[in-house]
């Protein structure tokens, strides 16, 4: 997790200095944030299911005691 928070503050930093306008920065700043938020949203999704899935198999397991 580390590593995607250094990446992400470093790509930041450097289209933030890099020399384009302004509206071009913010656009470039507003599509790269959208692809990581929807990329932490299936990565959510991911871990939900799999817990999800580890609570029913706890569940039946314990139908079985």
């Amino acid at each position: 997790m580390k590593v995607i928070k250094s990446f992400i503050v470093g790509l930041t930093i450097g289209i933030l200095f890099a020399p384009q306008s302004g509206s071009k920065t913010r656009k470039r700043l507003r599509r790269v944030f959208r692809n990581y938020k929807d990329e932490a949203k299936g990565q959510l999704a991911n871990v939900a299911g799999a817990v999800e899935s580890k609570a029913h198999n706890t569940k039946k397991a314990i139908e079985k005691l």
